[in-house]
């Protein structure tokens, strides 16, 4: 039979067959690299003192760009934002006020609904309360962003940044790669 070439055409169409299912794997491993690469290790580069103590200028932070638009945001988050007012940067900051509440800064404090917050990850003085000195009230879904480095910040506070919606957050900061002193997840 084999001299009829039954065998050999079976062969190379089983050949033919492993070769196309390993091209459809590899495409298929390349698209979830890129997809899984694209939303949760969006890699930047911090830049300013605006974060100090938790974040410093020049790590190498890692950011998920998906969670903000599937998972709910919550108090102390550290997020990239593009603020609206014609900034062309975007911004690292945590949120401390969240849609519906009332933020005001009153003598280096920072108050939410009127009670002071005092379970800061950090130990954050605010020395400008900015537009924060008399209460704001953040609408459905806007969030009050303030920079770790309270006194070297440009956030929230002041008029050209002000309330954040969550249409200009763009990701959620969840890991530092670099320098190795600061290798970890990002709180």
């Amino acid at each position: 039979m084999s001299e009829f070439g039954f065998y050999r055409e079976d062969n190379d169409k089983n050949r033919l067959h492993q070769i196309l299912g390993w091209l459809i794997d590899i495409v298929a491993v390349v698209t979830l690299a890129v997809f899984l690469v694209t939303q949760f290790a969006n890699p930047r580069v911090v830049n300013g003192r605006s974060m100090e103590p938790s974040l410093k200028s020049g790590d190498n932070i890692l950011v998920h760009t998906i969670s903000p638009r599937i998972l709910p945001l919550h108090r102390y988050d550290i997020v990239l934002f593009h603020p609206a007012s014609g900034v062309e940067r975007n911004s690292i900051k945590r949120i401390v006020g969240l849609p519906g509440e009332t933020v005001q800064i009153y003598q280096g404090a920072v108050y939410i609904n009127g009670q002071v917050l005092t379970d800061l990850p950090f130990a954050m003085s605010v020395s400008t309360p900015g537009v924060a000195e008399n209460p704001v009230l953040l609408g459905a879904d806007e969030y009050f962003l303030l920079g770790d480095n309270g006194s070297n910040s440009e956030d929230s506070r002041f008029a050209n940044i002000g309330n954040v919606e969550s249409s200009q957050i763009y990701g959620r900061v969840w890991f530092c790669y670099a320098p190795l002193e600061e290798f970890g997840f990002v709180r």
